[in-house]
């Protein structure tokens, strides 16, 4: 059976965002194709002839399953269906991821209203419809399942085997395996799951193996009561158990329910007996089945109230991370503006190092000339002393000039007055001529 437009298009873009977006498996495959992806078109298969979806409802336990990308759980899976209408079923999955963390996943069976009556489909967050057939299952032992999408050569095929109890008999799986075989479906990819000892569940199992076995005791009388009466040679009359009590032989039609009543007064004590006992059974059963409900119910209200106190508890995580974030950012501006401060006191800094470094070069350049200045007057000081030295040794030779003349005093004693008066004129000339070089020099 062909699926539907909607279905083949939702299937064509999931198989085509697996081809681009997943990574290539461990073990390696073609083009960096996912494992579970495979080229090929989907096996001919539909869901078991008759099947009544209200008498698989309860729990199940996965035994074998095709790995994928959009289950977490790898081991001690538990899958509850409750069935909400005659067209739809709730589903919970409990179990345990890689990292060995408890996980539930919900999702949804219900009717596909594009094919004919007997057609599932799954449906959970973030992930497209996919078809969900039962294709073999006796609903008290085990359950053969398939899903398949096929798209441009394409198909994403997954199967489980599924067991009422933990610890089934291996048989189930062999016998599920060779259903597959038989459906073209190759059961080589299907992978144990463990199950049993050490699974969460086992603490409380004898109370969901009574849940379950208490919700198929419902279906079975929902299935029984709901089964049409046919003309039979033989007049029955069925309890709502497997127990059965024959009376006499008519041609005629099954009478009504008040003679369903009058011929089971025919039966014997022992049979009343244990009609009473299984109808006690199943009170039983049913009050269990309430009571777990009701612990359910509650374990569920406290993981919520637990989840409220962790959120609270993230919530004001968070605002402590955002305070100390913005005590953080506010110390990174302080230490900004600190450094800003510093930046601006370090060019200060340099700019008056820079006006020493300018004073200094200013200071050593006058010395420099101070030093010129001086070893200038220094030299002008020694032409001095060397222009006194010759004006003392010209008046050394006057003088002794002067002293030669003497000697003709009494010789020229008549000139006396001229003579003094013309040595008097050259010792003034001289005092005027280094008066004169002294001022010259200023």
């Amino acid at each position: 059976m062909r699926p539907s437009l909607r279905i083949r298009q939702a299937a064509g873009a999931l198989l085509l965002g697996l081809v681009v977006v997943l990574p290539a498996p461990s073990r390696g495959s073609a083009f960096g194709i996912p494992e579970f992806l495979e080229f090929g078109e989907c096996a001919d298969t539909k869901n078991m002839e008759d099947l009544d979806i209200h008498r698989y409802s309860g729990v199940w336990f996965a035994q074998e399953m095709v790995p994928n990308e959009y289950s977490q759980i790898v081991s001690c899976s538990l899958t509850n269906y409750t069935l909400r209408s005659n067209s739809m079923m709730k589903v919970v999955e409990k179990g345990i991821t890689v990292a060995n963390k408890k996980v539930r996943q919900n999702s949804v069976i219900r009717q596909d209203t594009e094919k004919e009556k007997g057609n599932y489909v799954v449906e959970a967050d973030g992930v497209p419809s996919a078809p969900f057939q039962i294709v073999d299952t006796d609903y008290d032992n085990y359950a053969c399942v398939h899903s398949c999408m096929a798209f441009m050569g394409f198909r994403a095929a997954f199967s489980w085997i599924y067991t009422r109890k933990p610890d089934a008999d291996h048989s189930y799986v062999v016998h599920c395996r060779d259903v597959f075989t038989k459906m073209s479906i190759d059961p080589t990819p299907l992978q144990p799951m463990k199950q049993g000892k050490g699974c969460p569940y086992m603490d409380k199992i004898h109370h969901i193996l009574a849940y379950s076995e208490s919700v198929q005791s419902q279906a079975k009388m929902a299935a029984n009561a709901a089964r049409p009466k046919t003309t039979s040679t033989t007049t029955t009359t069925e309890a709502t158990t497997t127990t059965e009590a024959t009376t006499t032989t008519t041609t005629t039609t099954i009478a009504p329910r008040t003679t369903t009543r009058r011929t089971s007064t025919t039966a014997s004590p022992s049979e009343e007996t244990l009609h009473e006992v299984e109808i006690t059974l199943i009170e039983n059963d049913l009050e269990n089945a309430q009571e777990l409900e009701k612990r359910l119910l509650e374990e569920e209200e406290q993981m919520h109230r637990e989840m409220e106190m962790v959120r609270r508890r993230q919530e004001e995580e968070r605002r402590r991370e955002e305070e100390e974030i913005m005590r953080m950012e506010e110390e990174r501006q302080r230490q900004e503006e600190e450094m800003r401060r510093m930046e601006e006191e370090r060019t200060r800094m340099e700019e008056e190092r820079r006006l020493m470094e300018e004073e200094r070069k200013r200071m050593e350049e006058e010395r420099a000339l101070m030093e010129e200045e001086t070893r200038r007057e220094k030299v002008e000081t020694r032409a001095e002393a060397e222009e006194l030295e010759e004006l003392r040794d010209d008046v050394r030779a006057e003088i002794r000039r002067s002293h030669r003349g003497k000697k003709h005093r009494t010789e020229y004693n008549q000139d006396a007055d001229s003579s003094t008066s013309g040595l008097s004129s050259s010792v003034a000339s001289i005092l005027l001529t280094v008066l004169l070089s002294a001022i010259f020099r200023q």
